[in-house]
């Protein structure tokens, strides 16, 4: 790792700041007396975005980076709405999620410890500890490990949706989700990393070899208003459709999984790390980021039904256990009630899923010891020999030529 990339930890984060904060989020409170010794260390290598009577333990505390990223995220609330989400919201989601399945696990880690600016806190159990672990990007996720994903999600959305019909509970959890990340007010970085990134992509798709309308997606990629479709695709959805509570940045690497202990191949469980973009949004949202960031890369169209089919019917499940009496699905739910519905509303939405796939899923095949930081990338020079490295891998052309043909035949492009 060159020395620009390695993290530096503040000087604050020390055995007594984590000893007062254990203090604070511990059932265990009053017995505990003090940490015997502790090591910090970054949660993950750079570039992957991602330790009785004496308790031997292993936290995250989760900061925001320095530089120009560090200034920016300091300029929008996506520290408080983690701190929040995970601290306040999700612990009352879960209570409620328990009532129609009550030996159902959490979908995320515990949080023991959040502080807002300026210094931007969240302290968190290290799942690796439960022997959760992350799945490879490389390849993406198949059908078993991306089953179980949109089951959790059906999840999450069917017993916020059940909550945001209660005026009291929309009042004491859900009224300050407003903030959309993917808006007007932070165009130039949408603009870096849509816009920029796909118009690159028309202009170097030209040395590709021949394949099926190669000319007309040039044509289409240079000259899109790329800018524009993706923040429309994120504007606020209006009282009409049905909305609920979404994680906002539903990709592999914000996913951990739990094994079965006979092949140690089977995940049994999973947990979403990073609820910075978590809002009140369509569901669809959701969907769309996984569907086309974290399936495996080779057969995302293949498994798109059969994930939207099993999403479908864990939400009504979802809905009708929580719902008292019930409740009329068919009304609450909206155009999410029937298959049909959900699947044009995902359609609706498409644009979404060809953003992230031209602009995001490149980069995951990039190792992490070549990955630039986020300083160079969005705030670089000159970053078009990356770009161009990046789009030169064969798997990476092959993914988005098939994908390029499903975005034309659904007139997305």
């Amino acid at each position: 790792m060159s020395e620009k990339n390695k993290e530096i930890l503040p000087d604050w984060i020390n055995g007594c700041f984590i000893e007062n904060s254990l203090k604070k989020s511990w059932k265990f409170e009053k017995s505990f007396s003090k940490i015997i010794n502790y090591d910090a260390t970054t949660a993950a290598p750079f570039g992957e975005h991602c330790g009785n009577e004496i308790k031997e333990t292993s936290i995250i505390v989760k900061i925001i980076p320095e530089g120009q990223i560090g200034d920016f995220l300091r300029s929008v609330p996506v520290f408080e709405t983690e701190g929040k989400t995970l601290r306040k919201v999700l612990p009352v989601v879960y209570e409620f999620l328990k009532k129609g399945y009550p030996n159902e696990e959490k979908h995320w880690p515990d949080c023991y410890y959040d502080q807002g600016p300026p210094k931007n806190i969240i302290i968190m159990e290290d799942l690796k500890l439960k022997e959760f672990k992350m799945a490879d990007r490389f390849e993406g996720l198949d059908y078993e490990h991306s089953s179980l994903v949109v089951e959790c999600l059906a999840k999450l959305h069917g017993t916020s949706i059940v909550m945001l019909m209660d005026e009291k509970n929309f009042k004491e959890n859900f009224e300050n989700y407003t903030y959309v990340f993917w808006r007007e007010k932070n165009k130039e970085i949408c603009k870096t990393l849509f816009d920029d990134t796909i118009k690159f992509l028309g202009e170097d798709m030209k040395t590709w070899p021949e394949f099926d309308k190669k000319q007309y997606y040039i044509e289409k990629l240079t000259k899109l208003d790329i800018l524009g479709k993706t923040l429309a695709a994120w504007k606020n959805v209006d009282n009409n459709e049905l909305k609920s509570l979404i994680h906002g940045d539903c990709w592999i690497n914000n996913i951990m999984f739990k094994y079965d202990d006979t092949s140690g191949k089977k995940p049994t469980q999973m947990k979403f790390l990073d609820f910075q973009l978590t809002t009140i949004h369509s569901p669809i949202m959701d969907l769309i980021h996984f569907i086309f960031t974290s399936t495996k890369h080779d057969s995302k169209l293949l498994m798109m039904d059969d994930l939207l089919e099993k999403y479908h019917v864990t939400l009504l499940e979802t809905f009708k256990k929580l719902h008292p009496d019930g409740g009329d699905a068919a009304v609450h739910l909206k155009n999410f009630y029937h298959i049909k519905d959900l699947k044009e509303k995902f359609k609706e939405k498409l644009f979404w899923g060809f953003a992230v796939l031209c602009s995001f899923v490149p980069f995951m095949f990039t190792p992490a010891d070549e990955i630039l930081s986020p300083d160079e990338f969005l705030y670089g020079t000159d970053n078009r020999e990356y770009k161009k490295k990046i789009f030169s891998n064969g798997k990476v052309r092959k993914m988005i030529v098939e994908n390029l043909h499903y975005f034309h035949n659904n007139d997305v492009i």
